[in-house]
């Protein structure tokens, strides 16, 4: 299974998890710096990256627009279904074929967003993580 036999680096992966970046807060703790556990937008896009490289065949990146510091907003997609259908199709009729590309064509679709506002910053990694676990599956275990 691609899941499986894939790994972009479990080091990547716990760099990016297990290591937080620093915020300075203003919490009511006197505003000291915090370890929160998110990512800078270079250690999105270099995951984002990453991640891409490892799945090609069922991973794309796209710009969707620009940020108001004219970086772009990154959407990944994520469609196994063609992969799919080509590997269990290999060796079976035409007819069979079909019927596989009608059964996983039909298969409903999970929308996960994050990072929609500046100060949302954990779920940039919440997403990231998500991406991870549907790829890898129990890549912390």
């Amino acid at each position: 299974m691609l899941a499986k036999s894939k790994h972009f680096g479990q080091a990547l992966y716990n760099s990016f998890f297990t290591s937080p970046a620093t915020f300075s807060s203003s919490s009511s703790s006197g505003g000291a710096d915090k370890p929160l556990p998110a990512l800078l937008h270079s250690d999105v896009v270099k995951l984002i990256s990453s991640i891409a490289n490892a799945f090609p065949e069922i991973v794309e990146v796209r710009s969707i627009g620009k940020s108001v510091e004219k970086r772009d907003i990154l959407m990944l997609e994520i469609d196994a279904r063609s992969y799919l259908v080509k590997e269990r199709a290999k060796g079976k009729s035409a007819a069979a074929e079909e019927e596989l590309n009608l059964h996983y064509h039909n298969k409903p679709a999970i929308f996960i967003t994050g990072q929609i506002h500046a100060r949302e910053v954990i779920t940039s990694s919440m997403v990231l993580y998500s991406v991870l676990r549907m790829l890898h599956g129990d890549i912390l275990h």
